[in-house]
């Protein structure tokens, strides 16, 4: 089996830098507070080999590891810039390894709880990754690419083979899995076929193929003569759980659901199956008698992992809740729940006197009183954007987009009371998803990105991709005028910017101009900075734009001149956002410039290029670099430009409030 040639992996040293001296000044820099998320998602879970561990791993960028028999926590470790999807416990039981979406393949020492090493990859678009048991192989899922197994040795990664049918032809995966002993990896093709080869050399063993359903694999069992299936029915719109005999071609067990199954696992005797559904119920089924035996307590949302304990005796699942539950198999009770993870912070505003706080994580709205550091309101609230608060900082509002089949703007007073809404009914082929709001100087017009209607995979709703961008009127929400987007703009890095006369839509290639009146776009005009633009802002009052460079310098862009009026260094690391919204951020009036690494805010005087002051990711003025990747940013200025915003921790997690005066 050849290798593909075209991608090469390597081990690369993550590089520990630091900026110069000169910028790295916080004494222009206050803190005035801190808010924390609240729950995360668990979204994978296990045991080590041996039973005395087990693990869960989350929203936070985490792996948390505990004791089997005491419950006691026995340690943290921290996976990469994304949450965490990858990681296993290896057949050594001491180690610990994790691969993920940011190309970055880890190894732990459980007892030392240290680092051992770490790979880097080239950047690409992962759907999914597999680790063998022993941790010597690692199965990667691309989106635009043939999958690929590599192997893991002491001078770094190497290709091993590259996933192909005994035509020769290469395929693309979404899923694949390893067998118990490593030496098979079982994957779904694209035209509903499941594919399984020798973990070893890449020869392709055999296709399991059932008509008219799709398969994706979740488990082998521990003898690697079955395989565990996700299924989805196309004839009846059914989703189902099937055991498969892999050489006799036969199912062996399979239930079908009227819910969205989730997950499953099958326990390491062969005899039960757990399945977990998106409405969070948790089931463990019998395999010879086809017969359900318990329904365990309902998690409240969706199940997202489950795994069973060597010995059969243990059921660990992990769901949207935020919680790893441990269940006695025997009783179908909870053994004990861990409440480790902690999640996003998505969405954050301040009002205009700066008096209030408010922000949103995946499960309710705080508004917080900004002096006495207190919470005044909390608002559950599953799934909202768009949250402001009004002209006269008395009451906020967010748009709720929990429900499928209405969309509501709630409005709230800051003591938690609600006020109204104004809800729209929609069905799925003419609901319009919406994006966040650019508005005018004088706040007349305003901006939305509209996108096609949802359409749906495997009975998934799922948003297309961007095609219009309209301009409001602020006092009726009327729609005055509709820009086709250029082909362009669908690569990212956008951001609008309205004057009343002209939009403005910059992406890292160069940036349009429209015309209000018309309609149209009028000009385009290409920055000539090559491919190094990784990040844009536009200034409110549409003076100026600002593009960030992967050499960590920001560049100042006249829009009136069509010309480079300035450049800030000081950098160490390309400028990006990550897991942020921007990676370069104008103050509300445009004097002021907020720039950001994984490491490292800087904040700018946009007029004289000096550096106001500068944030560590760990928000002290030590040079800290054991834990350089424990930090991401997320940030937005207030009306007030002497307060802003950071949203920090592994995978912003807490909200910071500071202070910056020139």
């Amino acid at each position: 089996m050849k290798a593909n040639d075209n991608w090469n992996p390597a081990k690369v040293k993550v590089p520990i830098s630091k900026p110069t001296q000169n910028h790295f000044n916080q004494s222009s820099m206050q803190l005035i507070g801190t808010f924390p998320s609240s729950l995360g998602s668990v979204y994978v879970a296990g045991f080590s080999p041996d039973g005395r561990y087990y693990w869960t791993g989350g929203t936070d960028r985490t792996v948390r590891v505990y004791d089997t028999e005491t419950g006691k926590f026995a340690g943290k470790f921290i996976t990469g810039n994304y949450p965490t999807f990858t990681a296993r416990i290896l057949s050594d039981n001491v180690s610990l390894c994790s691969f993920d979406h940011d190309t970055r393949f880890r190894n732990f020492n459980l007892e030392t709880k240290n680092l051992n090493y770490e790979y880097l990859f080239e950047n690409d678009f992962i759907d999914a990754t597999e680790i063998s048991p022993d941790g010597r192989m690692i199965f990667i899922c691309f989106s635009k690419k043939p999958a690929v197994c590599c192997r893991v040795q002491q001078e770094g990664i190497t290709l091993a083979w590259t996933a192909c049918l005994p035509e020769g032809n290469t395929v693309n995966l979404d899923k694949a899995v390893f067998s118990t002993d490593g030496t098979l990896i079982a994957g779904m093709l694209e035209n509903d076929i499941l594919g399984i080869w020798y973990a070893q050399d890449g020869t392709f063993y055999k296709k399991l193929n059932q008509n008219n359903k799709l398969f994706r694999p979740v488990q082998f069992s521990t003898d690697n003569s079955k395989l565990l299936c996700w299924s989805w029915d196309k004839n009846k719109e059914k989703n189902n759980i099937v055991l498969l005999h892999i050489d006799e071609e036969s199912t062996l067990f399979q239930y079908q659901s009227d819910y969205y199954i989730q997950t499953a696992a099958i326990s390491p005797n062969g005899q039960w199956i757990a399945s977990g559904d998106r409405e969070g119920q948790l089931t463990l089924w019998n395999v010879n008698s086809g017969t359900k035996i318990c329904d365990f307590l309902e998690h409240g949302e969706k199940i997202f992992c489950l795994a069973f304990s060597p010995d059969n005796r243990l059921l660990l699942s992990g769901g949207d809740d935020g919680l790893a539950r441990l269940w006695n198999i025997g009783t179908g009770k909870e053994i004990r729940s861990h409440e480790g993870h902690i999640g996003h912070i998505f969405w954050q505003a301040l009002s205009r006197d700066c008096r209030y706080l408010a922000y949103h994580d995946n499960t309710e709205v705080r508004v917080v009183d900004v002096q006495s550091q207190t919470y005044c309101a909390k608002i559950k609230a599953k799934a909202a954007d768009d949250l402001c608060f009004d002209d006269d900082s008395q009451a906020i509002h967010f748009n709720d987009f929990s429900k499928e089949d209405v969309h509501n703007t709630e409005y709230w007073n800051i003591d938690g009371e609600f006020l109204y809404n104004k809800s729209k009914n929609h069905d799925t082929a003419e609901w319009l998803e919406n994006s966040r709001r650019s508005y005018s100087i004088d706040k007349k017009y305003y901006l939305k990105r509209e996108r096609t209607p949802k359409k749906h995979f495997l009975g998934i709703p799922v948003s297309a991709s961007s095609t219009t961008i309209d301009v409001y009127r602020s006092e009726d929400d009327h729609i005055v005028q509709q820009f086709k987007l250029p082909y362009v703009c669908d690569r990212g890095c956008q951001r609008f910017a309205l004057d009343g006369k002209r939009i403005i839509l910059a992406e890292p290639r160069g940036y349009h101009i429209g015309n209000v009146e018309t309609g149209n776009w009028e000009l385009f005009l290409d920055y000539e900075a090559g491919k190094g633009i990784n990040e844009v802002d536009i200034s409110p009052d549409g003076i100026f734009l600002s593009v960030g460079l992967y050499d960590g310098t920001v560049r100042l862009w006249d829009l009136d001149k069509h010309c480079w009026v300035r450049a800030f260094e000081g950098h160490p690391n390309p400028i990006n956002a990550l897991n942020a919204s921007n990676g370069v951020s104008f103050s509300k009036d445009g004097t002021r410039l907020m720039t950001t690494d994984i490491d490292y805010t800087f904040v700018w005087n946009v007029v004289t290029g000096k550096c106001l002051g500068s944030i560590f990711k760990n928000g002290n003025d030590a040079m800290k670099t054991d834990n350089r990747e424990e930090e991401q940013f997320d940030e937005g200025f207030s009306d007030n430009l002497d307060i802003f915003l950071i949203k920090k921790g592994c995978s912003n997690q807490i909200l910071y409030l500071y202070t910056v005066q020139d």
